[in-house]
C-alpha cells in the first residue's frame, strides 16, 4: 500500500482506502518532556527510514538532525539504546518493526502525532480496467464484512 500524496495523485490508478495510519514521533516511555507540535523535535535527533517520505517531510521542516537508516527495526533498536531522542514513522510499521525485533512495545510511547493518513494500492496506469474490478471486489468485501474481519486482526 501506498499513502496517497499530490506528488504521487497521478502515477497510478488508486484502489481503496486500505487502512489508516497516522505519522507519530514514537519516544521512550521514562521521556518526561511533553511534545505538542513537530517543531518540538526540531533540536532532538530523531531516526526515521533513509529516503522513505518521512525522512522527506522532516526535512522539508529544515531538521538538521535526523539520523536516516535502512530499516525500521534499527530505529527501534536505536530509541531503545538512546541512540537516537525519537523515532518518526508510520504507527502501524513502527508496531510491526518492534514486535519482529522481538522489544516490548510497552518500552516506547507516542510523543505526538503528526498526520491521519490514508493508504491505497498504488496501481500501474496500464492495468486499465481491472482496477475497476480490484476497486469494486475490495468494495464488496467492506460491505459483506471479509474486510472488517481481516483489519481487525491486526
Amino acid at each position: 500500500p501506498l499513502g496517497r500524496t499530490s506528488a504521487r495523485e497521478n502515477k497510478y490508478l488508486w484502489i481503496g482506502p486500505i487502512f489508516n495510519d497516522r505519522l507519530v514521533f514514537l519516544v521512550k516511555k521514562s521521556e518526561e518532556r511533553s511534545f505538542n507540535a513537530v517543531e518540538n523535535f526540531t533540536n532532538l535527533k530523531v531516526g526515521v527510514q533513509l529516503n522513505a517520505p518521512p525522512q522527506k517531510r522532516l526535512q522539508s521542516f529544515n531538521f538538521t538532525k535526523i539520523d536516516a537508516v535502512y530499516d525500521e527495526g534499527t530505529n527501534a533498536k536505536k530509541l531503545l539504546k538512546g541512540r537516537v531522542d525519537a523515532w518518526y514513522a508510520a504507527e502501524r510499521i513502527m508496531m510491526h518493526a518492534i514486535e519482529k525485533e522481538g522489544i516490548d512495545k510497552n518500552a516506547f510511547k507516542i510523543g505526538f502525532v503528526d498526520k491521519e493518513l490514508i493508504f491505497y494500492i498504488g496501481a500501474s496506469k496500464s492495468l486499465g480496467t481491472l482496477a475497476t474490478t480490484w476497486q469494486k471486489a475490495l468494495d464488496e468485501m467492506k460491505s459483506d464484512g471479509t474486510y472488517q474481519n481481516i483489519i481487525g486482526a491486526q
